[in-house]
């Protein structure tokens, strides 16, 4: 106990320590009652977790060979070890259930080993993809012990091999990550992205996708059973998966032992690796043409992909193969299937092609209310000197602009957005040489989840009506943009959606009714794009204000698209004040380029400096603003698939001055802009770079 209490004294002032735990499983535990009660009395500040992994008590005058429960009112945490599925023990009153250790899924790097051992738990998987797709699993049994269970923790072991043990997220050297590392996140936050194909090629089949017939015998053969050479013509012949107390058994087998063949071809090329997809209980021989290609030991729960040796693969030659299998069983439920995937390359996350978008990528502003403010005497300078915010824009390297038009607005509060206003906007923006992107409101004022007011003179309208005239308002208003020169080449149908369009007939979405309204109303707006753009050069974007709710946005854009309506690029509004931090953006952007396989940008975003509003990690200083927009634009730029596509920042010219007509009307959006009061250009404006 010296020992210890001398290492809290040491350590009791770093803050990072938040639990102590002084036994391991049963490594030198001893006395861990008393010790849990000493370490509380030396720290109540912190919890203790008494023993990690089990406590292990004096039977008969020597040590448990098991780790049990330790029992109530010892520790603050109940921690459980569980390999590779994660459980809990029972809840008490006084402390948290955690497991403490689950996983370990083994992969091997080659080149990248500590040395030939091997150690892990379950069958060693063959790629990146499979590690991935296995943790998922085991992460979504993780969330249900935190939902039914009541579970507070749990702790994935590994982040990095160590020595022989294989089951690190890195290799020993930390030079390769293994997983898919997005869709990794994404699970630890309880989002479970759908992954991109399989990268596997069958080259022998399992029984998953139908039954495949064997030759078998359950009495031991000769030994040269497994060679090529040898005559099966008495064995039974039957389909597998072989067994019995398992699932999709097709042919019974409840002996110990079980011989199997069967014979395949081969063209003259193979993928450059290749490995056994098996489904096993219990232990395995597995032969390519006589050699030892695998040896298994245990059972796995369903197919595990298991590496195949270097015999094995040497063995295998164009035209005719021998696939052999011998499997014995001990006791409970037995089961035998065996096929051969191959794979073009390794698969983890350093082999994926890189994220970082290759197309142009959209460094936007979103300059609605520009030509209003000007028109009331508002000027933007930079280095003091006074000069159109358009070319400020562009000579910092925003390469695109976003306006918004309302069907007949009142001018009050910003609502002046009328047809040719925009049009005079569009007209400066394409004079400026800079692509546009139009948002149809649909409404006569602003369009947001808690508003989508149908227009005035179309509120008597029936919804066959509406479709109709949503249809002819969008193709008229493009009819008009291409006659003034200054077409779009984006628009948006509709303003942040996520609730529905032009209520009540399109929205609230509170029925499967309301969402069949809403997918007429927006594929009838995307036909009036397509009628007055016959060639289709405008790109049609679909636009949720949810940027950091992956689920939500899964929701929405599942629903619609169930629904038949065709876009070419997801919109989201993401502001850090109100959709979370930039890792639940990132979530989001991965979850929905692995979904959709289209274009993604945040079509809407800003950055508080007025200190009302908490944007942490960045300072809220013109600094931090710019910090924040830099990683921004940096996170989108990084969405899987190269599908981010862009950033608008909006309302970065609203400043103070006569902003309305009557009496002036302060905005908080002052707070959020990229000039400062007196019209000069902050820093953050210089985020918006060029060529990334």
């Amino acid at each position: 106990m010296i020992e210890w209490k001398r290492e809290i004294a040491q350590l009791y002032n770093f803050p990072s320590i938040v639990v102590w735990t002084p036994f391991n499983e049963g490594w030198g535990q001893h006395d861990t009652e008393q010790i849990a009660s000493l370490t509380k009395q030396l720290d109540p500040s912190r919890l203790v977790n008494a023993a990690s992994g089990g406590y292990n008590q004096i039977v008969d005058g020597k040590m448990s060979q098991y780790r049990l429960p330790t029992p109530p009112g010892i520790g603050d945490i109940n921690d459980t070890h569980t390999y590779p599925e994660p459980s809990v023990e029972k809840a008490d009153a006084t402390r948290a259930l955690v497991t403490g250790e689950f996983g370990g899924i083994s992969m091997r790097v080659p080149d990248h080993l500590w040395s030939a051992a091997n150690f892990g738990y379950g069958a060693i998987v063959a790629n990146g993809w499979h590690l991935t797709r296995r943790y998922q699993e085991l992460l979504k049994m993780a969330y249900r012990l935190r939902d039914e269970a009541g579970a507070s923790a749990v702790v994935y072991t590994q982040i990095a091999d160590v020595e022989d043990e294989t089951n690190g997220m890195l290799t020993y050297d930390r030079a390769v990550l293994k997983p898919l590392a997005d869709v990794v996140a994404s699970a630890n936050r309880g989002v479970f992205l759908p992954l991109p194909p399989n990268p596997e090629v069958p080259v022998v089949p399992t029984a998953e996708g139908g039954p495949v017939s064997w030759s078998y015998t359950f009495g031991k053969p000769a030994d040269d059973w497994m060679q090529p050479a040898f005559d099966a013509s008495t064995w039974r012949v039957a389909a597998a998966p072989f067994g019995q107390g398992l699932p999709q058994m097709r042919t019974a087998w409840s002996t110990p032992d079980i011989w199997m063949r069967r014979e395949f071809a081969l063209l003259e090329s193979l993928p450059s690796q290749l490995a056994f997809s098996v489904e096993h209980d219990e232990d395995a021989e597995i032969y390519l043409n006589g050699v030892l290609a695998a040896r298994l030991q245990g059972f796995n729960n369903g197919y595990d992909i298991v590496p195949m040796n270097e015999a094995g693969r040497a063995a295998l030659k164009p035209g005719h193969n021998t696939l052999a299998v011998h499997v014995h069983q001990t006791i409970g439920g037995q089961g035998i299937d065996v096929g051969i995937i191959g794979f073009a390359a390794a698969v983890s996350s350093t082999a994926r092609p890189t994220a970082i978008r290759q197309k142009p990528f959209a460094m936007g502003a979103d300059l609605s209310l520009l030509q209003h403010l000007q028109d009331h005497g508002v000027q933007f300078k930079e280095a003091g000197a006074v000069k159109d915010p358009l070319l400020i824009f562009k000579d910092h390297g925003c390469n695109f602009v976003r306006l918004r038009l309302f069907v007949a607005p009142d001018g009050t509060q910003g609502q002046v957005n009328t047809l040719p206003y925009t049009l005079k906007m569009a007209r400066r923006v394409k004079a400026a040489g800079l692509p546009l992107l139009l948002d149809f409101h649909y409404s006569d004022g602003w369009a947001d989840p808690q508003h989508q007011i149908i227009p005035a003179e179309w509120k008597e309208l029936s919804h066959p009506q509406l479709v109709e005239r949503i249809f002819s308002y969008t193709r008229e208003t493009l009819d008009a943009f291409r006659r003034e020169g200054c077409a779009p080449e984006m628009v948006q149908v509709g303003n942040e959606i996520r609730n529905g369009l032009m209520w009540p007939d399109g929205g609230p979405l509170d029925s499967d009714a309301k969402w069949d309204a809403l997918a007429d109303l927006v594929k009838s707006g995307i036909r009036g794009v397509k009628a007055s753009d016959p060639q289709h050069t405008i790109k049609i974007m679909i636009h949720n204000d949810q940027g950091g709710n992956a689920a939500e946005c899964r929701r929405f854009f599942d629903n619609l698209q169930r629904r038949g309506v065709e876009f070419d690029v997801v919109g989201l509004s993401y502001y850090p004040f109100w959709h979370g931090t930039l890792a639940d953006l990132k979530a989001n952007l991965a979850s929905l380029a692995y979904a959709f396989k289209r274009d993604i940008m945040v079509a809407e975003t800003g950055y508080d400096m007025g200190g009302n509003q908490n944007t942490p990690p960045f300072p809220i200083t013109p600094e931090g603003q710019k910090a924040f927009l830099e990683e921004l634009i940096r996170t989108v730029a990084a969405t899987p698939g190269g599908h981010g596509a862009g950033v608008f920042y909006w309302a970065p010219e609203w400043i103070e001055g006569k902003q309305w007509d009557g009496p002036e009307w302060s905005s908080i959006w002052e707070n959020r802009a990229l000039f400062n009061s007196r019209g000069e250009m902050l820093p953050a404006l210089q985020a918006f770079k060029p060529g990334l």
